[in-house]
């Protein structure tokens, strides 16, 4: 029997949260004193949406490749739902975690079958297994550069790439 590790749902958009609210801290600001725009509103949009809503934050615009809702005053987070207008026989969830326990009844009341991501989506879980794997024994240690966020990921990750080349024996 296989176990999900409790908040395993919201981890990434809380974790997207606590980055925020960590960059914030260190300009003077918090979350309850801005106005956020989302794009992407999938798992990851969603729970950071939730998540920002009930620490103060004000949400005033959400977009997903369908399209985009927005309101200057803020926009009620837990109402938006979008299950009621779904007109399909089948729902095939690629994304993590994409339908909510509501909609998840508002689906199967509409007799909509949903193919639930813990299958659809499983070749992007055996990836982050791989990746676990691999990143449990290529541990570099982190070079201290003057420079952006951006590029110092950028520069970690070219780093693991090729000490990973390097322990596999590929030659450039």
């Amino acid at each position: 029997m296989l176990f999900a590790s409790l908040g395993r749902e919201a981890a990434t958009g809380r974790g997207v949260v606590y980055a925020t609210e960590a960059l914030l801290a260190e300009h003077g600001k918090s979350i309850k004193d801005l106005k956020f725009a989302i794009q992407g509103f999938g798992n990851v949009g969603t729970w950071a949406a939730k998540l920002i809503h009930d620490l103060g934050g004000k949400v005033v615009a959400v977009s997903d490749i369908t399209g985009a809702v927005k309101n200057p005053n803020g926009i009620d987070i837990p109402a938006l739902e979008n299950a009621r207008d779904i007109r399909a026989k089948f729902l095939i969830e690629a994304a993590n975690h994409p339908t909510d326990p509501e909609a998840d009844e508002i689906l199967s009341k509409k007799g909509v079958t949903v193919l639930p991501d813990i299958y659809a989506n499983a070749g992007g879980v055996t990836v982050s297994c791989f990746e676990w794997v691999q990143n449990k024994f290529l541990r570099p240690s982190l070079h201290t550069h003057n420079c952006n966020l951006r590029m110092s990921a950028f520069t970690l990750g070219v780093n693991r790439v090729a000490r990973a080349t390097l322990l596999r024996g590929w030659e450039a």
